[in-house]
């Protein structure tokens, strides 16, 4: 549970005004990075970027904002919510954008939770699935409200006794809107050069959008508002309350011992089957290698992921927080994780045989990373929580991931299946999937799918492929927001090599 204590007092006068005007200043530049995708329909590049960096800002800035420095951890986490917010200009992979996304929402969620004091350590698993879900939903809802009610309008009324200058210039600010739409659509209308000046400067068109736009930077100053009352003045964590007594150790150790049996009988078959010849398997059906190792890699990472899952439920509802688990109930947990290792070797293996025989997809790639991932949990559960230190394992679970996620970025998957594949069939001549290269993987995977085209024995093969490549949708359009490193890096390779491959072969 977090121990951050209930903050609901009003923020001085001069701290609501600095929250608004740095919240108001954050949702403009946010709404004119993102005008383009949002109204015109551009694709998403730096733009985005800059819009997600938007809230890491305000919270990096609460030191002049909201007059509190952020603590050391939440620093990082927002550094690290920052980096993967980057690799969204340097990355196309849609399913590498995904979990970039998730992983920034989460890291930025968790910094503003622990912005004012306190540690990782101090939270609970879960306490973070607690933090990762309910935080986005209370920062763009209930502390917006909350700051309004509390703060805002205090601040305005005692603007409205004592502010005379600062109503007077609001007053003229609002006057001064309309005539500055209306002459700037005749001005623009009037002189294309002066209306091509505003195009680039506000990048829409401005009569067309500038309610919607408006409404936006409305909505973006909101949940700005929100994220810093969230991170000074959001309720501690409660403790989740156990609706039942512990369960007892002839329970415990009923539930685990069958489960150790049975996947030590599994795992002697795969020792005698998986991990032995060839003709160990084919003997069990005349399967090959490959299909063996087909049928069981994705139903092994499951049974790994239900295992880890099944000790945390288990090692709560067994003993206290601060208790160590009974000696045969940990031995047994221990002979679980054991022999659950061994089926994610199996599973590595098996993944490891299906590349050799079908080659490499997205799917396969993300859920052997995935298997990574599970595999360090079962190592840290015995590490931390198996000896009573639950939240030392929750903080490794969730740096664990992080650290996958930025594996991933760094490993370009689109560019690693492109490059195994095309190495898998001019080593071994296996039939190339070449639909799949072009159809299915990003613009990530260009550059390696370009620079082994000359290498192919078939350059009808390659002219196809470079063919798909130069028509497979790639929009550059948008300017500098829709800017994207891979998505410009890809047309420029193939702009170097156009030419090179002749038209006749693509229908070949």
């Amino acid at each position: 549970m977090s121990d951050h204590p209930e903050n609901t007092s009003p923020a001085p006068a001069a701290k609501v005004g600095r929250v608004l005007l740095a919240s108001l200043v954050v949702a403009v530049v946010a709404e004119q990075a993102i005008h383009g995708n949002v109204f015109q329909g551009t694709p998403p590049g730096l733009g985005l970027v800059i819009a997600l960096l938007a809230p890491v800002a305000l919270l990096a800035a609460s030191p002049i904002v909201a007059g509190r420095r952020p603590s050391a951890v939440s620093a990082a986490l927002l550094a690290g919510a920052a980096f993967f917010i980057a690799m969204l200009a340097v990355r196309d992979s849609g399913e590498l954008v995904a979990l970039n996304v998730v992983t920034s929402v989460v890291l930025v969620s968790l910094a503003a939770h622990l912005h004012p004091s306190g540690g990782l350590g101090q939270l609970t698993l879960t306490d973070l699935a607690r933090v990762g879900l309910s935080a986005p939903i209370s920062v763009t809802v209930v502390q917006p409200a909350l700051f309004t009610a509390q703060e805002l309008g205090p601040w305005l009324k005692a603007k409205r006794s004592s502010g005379l200058r600062a109503r007077r210039l609001l007053r003229g600010l609002a006057l001064a809107v309309i005539p500055l739409v209306v002459f700037g659509v005749l001005l623009a209308s009037a002189d294309a050069v002066f209306a091509g000046l505003l195009d680039d400067l506000f990048g829409f068109d401005f009569d067309a959008t500038v309610v919607p736009a408006t409404l936006l930077v409305l909505l973006f100053t909101w949940v700005g508002v929100g994220l810093v009352h969230y991170s000074r003045s959001h309720e501690p964590l409660r403790p989740v309350t156990r609706p039942m007594g512990y369960l007892g150790k002839t329970e415990t150790i009923t539930l685990l011992s069958p489960l150790c049996l049975l996947f030590l009988a599994f795992v002697v078959i795969q020792f005698a089957y998986l991990f032995g010849g060839a003709d160990t398997i084919a003997a069990t059906g005349g399967l090959t290698r490959a299909e063996y190792a087909r049928q069981g890699f994705f139903q092994l990472v499951a049974v790994a992921a239900l295992v880890i899952t099944l000790l945390l439920v288990v090692d709560w509802a067994h003993r206290p927080a601060q208790g160590r688990p009974d000696r045969v109930v940990g031995v047994l947990s221990a002979v679980l994780i054991a022999l659950t290792g061994v089926m994610v070797a199996s599973a590595v293996k098996r993944m490891t045989l299906y590349v050799d025989a079908f080659g490499l997809t997205q799917l396969r790639l993300y859920t052997t990373a995935f298997t990574v991932w599970v595999a360090v949990l079962l190592l840290l559960f015995l590490a931390t929580a198996w000896r009573g230190r639950r939240r030392a394992f929750a903080t490794g679970a969730l740096v664990a991931a992080v650290l996958v996620v930025a594996g991933l970025d760094l490993a370009n998957p689109d560019a690693l299946i492109a490059g195994i594949n095309l190495d898998r069939h001019l080593a071994t001549g296996a039939e190339l999937d070449t639909d799949y290269l072009v159809a299915h993987l990003s613009d990530d995977a260009t550059p390696t799918i370009a620079g082994r085209l000359a290498a192919l024995p078939d350059q009808c093969t390659a002219a196809r492929l470079f063919e798909g490549l130069r028509h497979e949708g790639r929009d550059l359009s948008g300017g500098w927001r829709s800017w994207q490193w891979a998505r410009g890096h890809a047309a420029d390779v193939l702009e170097g090599l156009a030419g090179q491959y002749p038209a006749g072969c693509a229908g070949q």
